[in-house]
């Protein structure tokens, strides 16, 4: 459980910010933008595409050495999606104009997110 709370935080760290979210609208405008240039274009790939290449090794620390390289590629990337969704969620919602859950309840969310991934893990 450690070990994906370790995990979690990084993503928590880098997804629950407003600068993602400014970042995520400008790269949802120009990929959406026919007048893009293509070297943006590529270089908005790039990106992403260096947060893909990192999910194994991530995953390997948290999984430890038992799964097989192809069940820790699945399974990073399942843990990252679920991670990554929620702290968007909780992200957009701080910057919706509505009344909010509030940070200790995002706090316990996530806590109950790691608990019940760690418990999954297990099994």
């Amino acid at each position: 459980e450690a070990r994906l709370g370790c995990f979690v935080d990084a993503l928590w760290a880098y997804y629950r910010r407003p600068e993602f979210l400014a970042y995520m609208q400008v790269v949802l405008n120009l990929s959406h933008d026919p007048t893009t240039a293509d070297s943006t274009r590529v270089a908005l790939k790039t990106s992403h595409d260096q947060v893909g290449s990192r999910l194994p090794e991530l995953g390997r620390a948290v999984l430890g050495d038992g799964p097989s390289d192809a069940e820790v590629v699945e399974t990073s990337r399942f843990l990252y999606n679920v991670v990554r969704g929620l702290a968007l969620d909780q992200e957009l919602l701080d910057a919706m104009p509505v009344e909010h859950s509030g940070a200790a309840a995002f706090d316990a969310q996530r806590d109950e997110l790691v608990r019940v991934l760690a418990a999954s893990l297990h099994h």
